[in-house]
């Protein structure tokens, strides 16, 4: 463990793109879920099945003013309200309705013309649980330990925090990045492109989160920075290990404590994999200091994610965890996407499984499959009706789970 944390602390600090497609030349990377920013910028590329008639033509004409007058100044925004609708099929577990509401900024201070100068990128998040139990009780009363949607508000009815607040700057003929501030690695490690948000793809944290390492449950002030070549990155890392996560803003308080956290990351990005097309590959370590509350912890995860030709993406994604505070400590998924299902081009159709190794020993690994499609309405609404089903639940002594859900995505 010494040498673990020797190496880690080593590491050099780092970022991977956030940014919106000006920033970067490779504009199918991706961006984590804060990539929302990026994908709804240029509607041109977006169309929906249906003309919602006054409501439509209110919404162009909003986003055309919000593209000449804030991005012309390098000042761009985003507010994503994503609630979700789930109910148990096959047992007492009833339903459960949540939303989440992403407020997304960011903001080329030092020259609108090239953000890569210098920009402030800030997301705040709003969570609220409006009818029934939280995901967590919805989960527990299902018996599964595997949570049915990321939205949880536990032990109360709503939450709200900045999850990211941070200034990014490219420097180096662009090939080195860095970003101080408040950091998620919700937008900066072990992404994957077929797997990024509850509110965008896949409905369980199983496939579109880490439910094993620690990292992710995080958000503390650090540093982060990332090298980066055609086809090849490193990353990494240094964030305070004490900092509340439920803290709205930001938590000073735990900065002096001496407890950090390190992360690193080598990605292989090339465009043509084997033939096949682009591809993102990622390995992932981590170690994190002892704490007041929680032991020193590692983990190590692996994401990939490979289209093949333009209609189909795979995704595979792999965790372990030594002494994590998660419910979980191994992962593995895997599953595809029809990008073009029924020949509409911004549809998604996406089916994936998972298994999960709990850290109580005691209780049973579990199994799952996920299955959703996403349709395009308009440009700037997506519904998505979605069925999971849960094999072998941990607490419960049955065969199955069955939860059959509904999401709504409005972006603006």
């Amino acid at each position: 463990m010494a040498v673990t944390r020797r190496y880690f602390g080593r590491a050099a600090l780092v970022f991977l793109a956030l940014s919106n497609p000006s920033f970067s030349e490779d504009s199918d990377s991706s961006y984590g879920e804060a990539g929302v920013l990026l994908e709804y910028e240029d509607r041109v590329e977006k169309s929906g099945h249906v003309d919602l008639g006054p409501l439509s033509r209110g919404m162009d004409t909003y986003l055309e003013f919000k593209e000449r007058e804030f991005q012309d100044r390098g000042f761009n925004y985003v507010v994503e309200v994503a609630p979700i609708y789930q109910y148990q099929l096959d047992g007492d577990g009833g339903a459960q309705f949540n939303n989440e509401i992403n407020f997304i900024t960011q903001w080329a201070v030092v020259d609108g013309t090239d953000p890569r100068r210098g920009n402030l990128l800030v997301w705040y998040q709003w969570a609220n649980t409006y009818w029934g139990k939280t995901t967590s009780e919805f989960a527990g009363r299902a018996g599964v330990l595997s949570p049915p949607n990321g939205g949880d508000t536990a032990p109360g009815d709503a939450r709200d925090l900045t999850q990211h607040f941070a200034w990014e700057q490219w420097f180096g003929d662009d090939h080195w990045r860095i970003m101080v501030g408040k950091l998620t690695t919700r937008v900066l490690f072990n992404l994957n492109r077929y797997t990024v948000s509850d509110r965008e793809d896949f409905f369980t944290p199983m496939l579109v989160n880490n439910p094993v390492v620690s990292y992710t449950a995080r958000l503390g002030l650090g540093a982060f920075l990332e090298y980066k070549e055609d086809g090849w990155y490193v990353s990494g890392m240094a964030r305070d290990a004490d900092a509340d996560p439920s803290t709205r803003f930001i938590d000073f308080d735990s900065v002096d404590s001496g407890n950090w956290e390190y992360l690193a990351e080598l990605g292989l990005t090339p465009d043509r994999f084997m033939e096949l097309g682009q591809g993102n590959y990622r390995l992932t370590l981590s170690y994190s200091d002892a704490t007041d509350n929680l032991d020193s912890t590692s983990s190590i995860s692996f994401s990939g994610d490979q289209d093949v030709d333009d209609e189909w993406g795979l995704f595979l994604r792999y965790a372990w965890a030594d002494d994590t505070f998660r419910t979980f400590e191994q992962r593995l998924a895997t599953g595809v996407q029809w990008l073009k299902p029924l020949g509409f081009v911004n549809d998604r159709l996406g089916i994936g499984t998972w298994w999960g190794a709990p850290v109580d020993g005691a209780l049973n690994d579990e199994y799952g499959v996920d299955m959703f499609w996403k349709v395009q309405v308009s440009p700037w609404l997506e519904l998505t009706p979605g069925l999971q089903i849960n094999l072998n639940p941990a607490l419960k002594d049955r065969n199955q789970a069955i939860f059959a859900g509904l999401r709504l995505r409005w972006v603006f």
